[in-house]
């Protein structure tokens, strides 16, 4: 007996070493500058096809880590790599100290997935646009269904132009069928109002986590979910300057979906902050603001939501001009079970509007400064 429980941990023992170095050797870690790929930062010379190379080879060995030195590397086209399932991160020295500059105007990275599942990761990069157009990161998924897995975890990351009022992305984040995921000191400076449609754009996504994310000066809407579900959190968001909205999440109807922003602070040019069709929603201690001279503002809408909780909220005077026709919290459609509490009005405007199928709404502990 003793001899047979000593062969079965000698073969539990063979199993797990063969695990473990399988999956180390299963991971392939490339440095992009290394032979045979040969990345040159500093040298203005085209680096997307170094990057195409190590990337690809990565997703043939299964998976790994695409490592990006200190530099500025250049694309004068936009790569595109099926992530066929696997995981794959590029990771940079620093953001500010990794620069990967886009001198094209189709973008820097198109990960067009056919496979039903992969975990892509951006870390520690600067994204800078040299010239107008192009799409900074996009990830794609058009072959598979809604079911899919596919998510993307960024943190660190810097999206920026190169010079003010002439270079910009068209589009910073695209992606389609998201499931979780996360961004986390995610900053987007376009440099100029009107010039890209969205910052944040993704399609199809289930329980998005946002924290200490910045998103500014974009011709669309900062925040950008549509067809969204799962539980949606928003923490230390910062929407400025967009042409049309801050933030705006659409779910689906027909599935269950939460939405909970803390501390957003939003300064958009139509709409602040736009929720529609959440089953519940939290909205805690925003800052929201208003300087533009486009009339009919409102600050925040919920729009055929369920359980809505608005608190600790602080609206503020336009800057510029006057408030005309500006609404702070405009409860919109079939919206019911509203709870505005502990708020502060600061400025001419409408404080509450709302819709006559709006129902359940109880309003207490203001403080309005006229």
């Amino acid at each position: 007996m003793r001899r047979d429980e000593g062969m079965r941990s000698a073969i539990r023992i063979i199993l797990l070493v063969w695990l473990i170095t399988g999956s180390a050797f299963a991971q392939l870690n490339i440095t992009v500058t290394n032979s045979p790929y040969g990345a040159k930062p500093d040298d203005g010379v085209n680096d997307s096809t170094a990057f195409a190379s190590a990337l690809n080879d990565i997703v043939s060995a299964g998976g790994g880590t695409l490592s990006v030195p200190c530099g500025n590397y250049h694309f004068t086209s936009r790569i595109t790599v099926d992530l066929g399932g696997k995981s794959v991160a590029i990771r940079g020295a620093g953001n500010g100290v990794s620069i990967i500059h886009c001198a094209n105007t189709n973008g820097l990275f198109w990960f067009n997935n056919t496979s039903s599942s992969n975990q892509l990761t951006v870390t520690d990069l600067t994204l800078m646009a040299d010239q107008t157009g192009g799409t900074a990161l996009q990830v794609d998924n058009p072959s598979l269904t809604t079911n899919n897995i596919c998510s993307l975890y960024m943190e660190h990351v810097f999206f920026d132009a190169l010079i003010l009022d002439t270079s910009y992305f068209t589009h910073h984040i695209a992606a389609t069928k998201l499931q979780q995921p996360q961004f986390i000191n995610v900053f987007i400076d376009n440099g100029i109002v009107g010039s890209c449609i969205d910052g944040f754009r993704i399609d199809g996504v289930n329980a998005p986590f946002f924290d200490q994310c910045y998103a500014k000066a974009c011709g669309g809407i900062n925040v950008h979910l549509t067809n969204a579900k799962g539980n949606i959190v928003l923490q230390r968001m910062y929407a400025k300057n967009a042409d049309h909205a801050g933030i705006e999440i659409n779910c689906i109807p027909d599935e269950e979906s939460s939405v909970t922003l803390t501390n957003p602070h939003t300064n958009a040019g139509v709409e602040g902050i736009h929720i529609v069709n959440a089953d519940h929603v939290s909205l805690l201690e925003g800052m929201a603001y208003w300087n533009f001279t486009v009339p009919n503002y409102a600050d925040y809408i919920m729009e055929n939501c369920t359980d809505v909780t608005i608190t600790g909220c602080h609206f503020n005077q336009a800057v510029l001009g006057d408030a005309i026709g500006r609404v702070m919290i405009y409860l919109k459609g079939a919206t019911k079970n509203v709870v505005i509490q502990n708020i502060v009005f600061n400025g001419a405007a409408t404080r509450v509007q709302q819709d006559t199928d709006v129902t359940g709404v109880s309003i207490k502990g203001i403080l309005d400064i006229p």
